[in-house]
């Protein structure tokens, strides 16, 4: 009895602690807070476990974990016949935030129509036009934030920014 207490405390506490786990979603925008922009429910995911980090993203998981992945969400926003995607991801340091951002743009920053800084995104940020995508890359504290939009027009690139300056005041105000 003493050995299956013990483990149906283990349990519990596992359980507890996953869903203790600050909520990454909550640093996201909700349906119709920027513009007309509604989340797509169908593809809302977040990953707080290993098994939801591979369900999410699959073989780049070991790759991502050596930079301390702790947690990711991905959404997915839709405007009439346009598409928005998010993935925000949890690391356990800020240090590593910075080494996997400085990863994912290396050689991104000799594209034509690249800019950075961004106007009210904080540490870093990266705008790349490029594929017929638009990509906002920025780190903050201990995360990191992908944004992609798809099509380069000054208004598409604009919408990428406006998500992004939303994510990071909500991750600067979150403590």
């Amino acid at each position: 009895m003493g050995k299956r207490y013990l483990l149906v405390v283990a349990a519990v506490l596992a359980c507890v602690l996953v869903w203790a786990a600050p909520q990454l979603s909550i640093l996201l925008p909700g349906s119709r807070t920027i513009g007309d922009w509604v989340i797509y429910a169908a593809a809302d995911r977040g990953a707080y476990t290993e098994k939801g980090l591979y369900d999410l993203y699959d073989g780049d998981v070991p790759h991502l974990k050596k930079f301390g992945l702790k947690a990711a969400h991905q959404r997915v926003y839709k405007s009439g016949d346009k598409r928005l995607i998010v993935d925000l991801l949890r690391l356990d340091s800020s240090q590593h935030a910075k080494a996997l951002y400085r990863e994912r743009i290396a050689g991104l920053t000799k594209l034509p129509g690249c800019k950075t800084p961004l106007s009210g995104v904080k540490e870093q940020g990266l705008l790349v036009p490029s594929g017929g995508v638009t990509i906002v890359y920025f780190w903050q504290k201990t995360y990191l934030c992908s944004i992609s939009v798809f099509g380069t027009t000054s208004t598409q690139q604009q919408t990428a920014v406006t998500f992004a300056r939303w994510i990071s005041n909500k991750i600067r105000t979150s403590g």
